[in-house]
This record gives C-alpha cells, structure tokens and sequence, in this order.
C-alpha cells in the first residue's frame, strides 16, 4: 500500500523532492508496522485476559458451587447429629473452655428439671449448682469436676437423686469441644438388677435367703466372731409330716404352708438372726451373739412353742411340727460346712427321738453319722448285687382245741447278710432304705421274689397258702403301686387269693382318703388286706371302719405279757371282739409260749405267728414241717 502511494505522489511532486518523500514514507510504514505489531501484540494481551477472566469465572463457579455442597452437607451433619441428640435416650450437654454452653439436647433439660432458653442464656456454673441441688449428696458433683480438669481426662459416676432416681454420667475433657457430659437414668435397670440380685439368694416361694446367701451369712459371721471371741449357733429344722399335707392337700396348699412357715420363723427370731430355707420343707437359723447354753434352748423352745399354732390353710386349720438340730460354734465345728452339717446330723437324731424337739449335736452323733454313712454305701452295693434274702415264718390258723393248728401261710421278711458284719437287722437298714429312696428298689424286689416263691409252693399242693408282704410307706404312696402288684402276681402265676399285703396304721394316716381309694382296688382283685402292728397308732379308731381291712394283727407289744398283765389282757380281747366286730379275721403276732396261745385260743383269736410255732427261715427250711402233714 505504501508503495502504490509513493508513486501516486511522485508523479505530482519535483524530482528534486521525490527522494524526502520517499523516505518519509518509508519512515510512516516503518512506524505504521510497528503499530500493526504492538496493536497485534495488544490483541493477543486482550484475548489472554479474556481467556484468564473466562476461566476465573468457571474456578469461582466451581468452588461456589463446591462451598454449595458443603453447606448442604454440613447442615444434613447439623441436622443429623441434632436428630441423633434428640432421640437419644441419653441426656447431653456440651460447656465449651469459656464456660458457655454450647450444645444440650431435650432429655438433658427434661432429666434435670431445667429450661432451653434459661440454659442458653446461663453459664456452665449455673447449670452446675442447678444440677448439684438435685442430688441426695451434692458434693460428689464438685469432686467430679476437680476430676476432669485435665483435659482428656473422663470420669464415669453414678448419682443418686433426692427424687430417688439414679443418675449415670459420662464426663470427658475434650481439647477442642470443652466439657463433654453424657447422663442416663439407670433407675429401672438398677431396679432389674437388685431384683435378679435378690432372685439370685433369695428363695422363690419364701423370699428367705437361700442355701447360697445363707452360707456367705454364716462365714461373715464366722469372721467377725474371730475377732470378738463371741458364740454362734445354727439351727437345722425339718417339718414333721409335710409330706402328708402335700400329696393329701395339694402342693399350692403344702407351698402357702411353707410361706406361713418362714413368716412364723422371721416375727419369732430376733432381728439379728438370720431365717434360710435350704429347700424342700428344712429352714436354717443362723443365731448370733448368744451369751451360752440357756439362751439357745430358749429360742429353740420358741421355735417350737410358734408351731402350736394351727396354721389356717384353704379355709381349714392343719398343725404341723418340727424337729430341730442345734450346733454352736466352736465346740461342734468351726466351719460353714461343719455347722451346717452337725445340725442336720441332730435334726435326724430329734426326729429318732419323736420329733415335735430340738436336739444339740454331740460326737457321739457324728459317729452314728458315719456309721449310718458307711451303712448308706453297703446298702447302695447289696442293692445292686441282690444281697438280700427273703426268709418266712409261719402263719397258723388256730383250730376249735388249743393243739390243734393248721399253715395259713407265710409272712415275708427281708433279710441282709454281709461278708464282714454278718447279719444286720431290718430295724437297722430299712430306716436308711426309707430316708435315702432305696426302698423303692427293695421293695419291688421283694413283692416279685414274694410272689415267684408262692407259686414253689402252690405248685407242692399248697395252693389255698397265703404269703403276707409288707408295703413301705414310699412304696404304698407310688402313683403305679396298684399296676406294680397285679404285674408281679400275674407274672409268678399265682391267684390274687395267695397274697396278703401288710400295711401300717402311719401308712394310712398320712392319706386316708387316697388309701382307702387303692386299697378297695386290691381288695375287689381278691387280695386280703392286713393292718400291721394294730393298736399302736393313733388313729385307727377314727377311721376302721371306713378301711377296706380283712386282717387286724395284733402288736407283739400286747402279746408278750398277756398272761401276767390285766390290761394287755384286756387290750388283746377288745381288739380281738371289735374285729370280729367288724368282720375282720385277726392275727396275733410274737406267740412264744403255749400260755399265750391258750389265752388267744380261748379268746377267738383267729391266726397266730411266733416263735413258739416257728422262726423266719429260709423258703425250703420254713415249709420243711408242712410238706407231709
């Protein structure tokens, strides 16, 4: 362009001129590029900033928009973190370093009584006072917060409330949010606790301590007296006879009785002693501070006297006895264990003696304690083995003159023959037998072995022969004692007619009606029932009648001096007239001399049995005399 120019001038100016034009055109299009490259230079700058200002704007548009999403996120955090303290079940509240609080939630202002704006508007110290006033002991509060003054430092501690609420907290010096309090009222679950607490040692039926709480009781005590030099006894007690209420009335009855029992024992005894029920129908009582003998047998006598008593249950009266053992310490042991087990010991011994007493242990009892312990052992072993034997004795029909005398049958006695002790006696085991369940064995045994050997007998001709067993009182109270005799007769192939079963007076007192009941079942089977030891009890009269009773046998006891006594005399022909009476044959048992069997005679006394017509012996030795009669 500058070029075209050049000449378009020159053809107009002088020639003299032509060169000063030229070169100020030279100089105008140097300067003119140096302008179009500044200018370009400029636009490049401009386009730069636009791009720089461009891409601020999408960095700023960027991070509003990351600063949009935080927000959103911190105010969901806010919101779920508040969400969270609100339906907490715990009570918060946040008092930041310049003792401001900073953060509470509802339970925290419901828990302590208080006010959200008054907490808003109040200080750290406020709120605390606030809090403190409220416990049943306010200085704990102020120990706490000397506690937490180090930061990082937490304390956990429970508050009981004047209200009576108990007050769990959480406390934590945080470096950077202050102090951090978490409460949570534990009321009920301290409740629940204490509950199974007590659940755990205490009975269930009597609320008295149990064998457990009972036991911790006795060795507290036992390591106080160490250093006192003091005294202590324990009493071990048993019901008399509960066992009879509870299968005749029912165990909801037998179990308010035991509940009447503990209260008795509890208003009787001092407030220092200690009332357990180790289970079943025993209770302990753990006596402390006794001054000596006296005044043991004092409350010993007590005790006895509560239970004169009748005791109203299910709207009738019941009286029920107790039989006490009585240990003191140190003389009869110096152990929980020994105590306990010294006062069982004499319990056992003041039922021997009758029961309705107390009975002190003494080292002659613990002997027969061992002994009856080793007995119990032997017992156990000739059980398993079949150590036993039945032998029989003779039953005798008296005919019209006095010699004359036919084999009614036999009564089954059990006998026990050891390899180092010989003989023992049936007064002896079966006491053993009956407290420890080994009757039950025993006794299914005999009524079988009984049974097998009549049928010996009935196959020899002998087949009108009779074979008197003895029941056990556990026995006769078995639920399948009726299924369990008709098996063992049906089995042995005898006639229902061959068997007698003999029972007690005590036996059917401790159920009548339930005796009477099974008793008719055997009797309609054609089994001859037979009263044992008639005369002894003390309540037949009450009740003979009404017994489903073929054979009354009359008690060795008022046979021995019927000939020398006016009374035995007396009592065996009342018996003998009031069962004939009644329509019962009678048997007189302990015959030894023919004076004795003359009076019997002569008074119509139906069957005999004793030494003077035969002992117990072996089956084959015992019919030996019969076979060719």
């Amino acid at each position: 362009m500058h070029q075209r120019l050049s000449e378009k001038i020159s053809h107009y100016l002088p020639g003299n001129k032509k060169d000063e034009l030229a070169d100020f055109l030279s100089a105008l299009s140097h300067d003119y590029q140096s302008s179009e490259a500044e200018l370009q230079s400029l636009r490049f700058a401009l386009e730069e900033k636009i791009n720089q200002a461009q891409s601020t704007d999408q960095d700023a548009e960027r991070r509003i928009s990351q600063l949009e999403n935080v927000e959103k996120e911190l105010k969901q955090t806010v919101s779920l973190i508040s969400a969270t303290l609100e339906t907490s079940q715990e009570g918060v509240l946040v008092i930041g370093d310049d003792n401001k609080p900073l953060v509470s939630n509802d339970n925290f202002v419901n828990m302590w009584n208080l006010n959200q704006e008054w907490i808003n508007s109040s200080s750290g110290r406020d709120i605390y006072e606030i809090v403190r006033v409220q416990l049943k002991q306010p200085s704990l509060l102020l120990e706490h917060l000397r506690e937490v003054e180090v930061p990082s430092c937490a304390v956990l501690k429970e508050y009981l409330l004047k209200d009576g609420r108990i007050i769990e907290s959480y406390v934590i010096h945080h470096i950077d949010a202050g102090m951090v309090w978490r409460f949570r009222d534990i009321t009920e679950a301290k409740k629940q606790e204490e509950v199974i607490r007590f659940q755990a040692h205490h009975d269930a039926l009597t609320n008295l301590p149990n064998r457990t709480l009972f036991g911790d009781r006795l060795s507290h005590a036992l390591r106080k007296i160490l250093r006192t030099d003091g005294k202590l006894s324990v009493f071990y007690l048993d019901l008399d006879g509960f066992k009879t209420i509870n299968d005749s009335l029912g165990h909801m009855v037998g179990d308010e009785l035991l509940v009447q029992v503990a209260k008795r024992l509890s208003d009787v005894l001092r407030d220092d002693d200690t009332v357990g029920r180790m289970g079943g129908d025993e209770f302990t009582v753990l006596l402390e501070d006794i001054e000596g003998h006296a005044d043991v047998v004092r409350l010993a006598e007590r005790v006895i006297e509560v239970f004169r008593t009748p005791f109203v249950l299910d709207g009738q009266e019941l009286y029920i006895t107790t039989s006490i053992g009585i240990s003191v310490y140190p003389g009869d042991g110096q152990t929980e264990e020994l105590l306990l087990r010294n006062a069982d010991i004499a319990m056992y011994k003041a039922k021997d003696q009758g029961r309705n007493n107390y009975h002190f242990f003494t080292s002659s009892l613990e002997r027969l304690a061992k002994h009856r312990l080793s007995l119990e052992t032997m017992l156990r072993n000739a059980v398993k083995n079949e150590e036993f034997e039945l032998y029989y004795q003779p039953v005798l029909t008296l005919g019209n003159g006095v010699e004359m005398a036919s084999l009614s049958g036999f009564e089954a006695l059990l006998r026990w023959e050891t390899k180092d002790q010989g003989f023992i006696g049936p007064d002896t085991f079966i006491p053993v037998a009956e407290s420890t369940g080994m009757i039950l064995p025993l006794g299914e045994w005999v009524l079988n072995a009984a049974c097998r050997q009549a049928r010996v007998w009935v196959d020899m001709g002998f087949s009108d022969i009779k074979i008197a067993i003895n029941l056990s009182a556990k026995q006769f109270q078995q639920a399948n004692i009726f299924d369990m005799i008709l098996s063992a007769i049906r089995e042995a192939g005898i006639g229902f007619h061959n068997v007698a079963l003999e029972i007690t007076e005590s036996m059917v007192m401790q159920n009548v009606h339930g005796s009477i009941e099974i008793l008719s079942r055997l009797r309609e089977k054609g089994i001859s029932i037979s009263m044992d030891d008639f005369g002894t009890g003390y309540s037949s009269l009450n009740y003979l009648k009404t017994l489903p009773i073929d054979i009354l046998k009359i008690d060795r006891t008022f046979v021995k001096d019927v000939t020398e006594s006016k009374d035995d005399r007396a009592i065996a022909s009342s018996i003998i007239t009031l069962g004939h009476n009644l329509d019962m044959r009678i048997v007189a048992e302990g015959v030894e001399t023919p004076e004795q069997r003359d009076f019997l005679s002569e008074q119509g006394c139906d069957m005999v049995q004793g030494y003077y017509f035969g002992k117990p012996l072996p089956a084959k030795e015992a019919i030996a005399p019969f076979v060719n009669q």
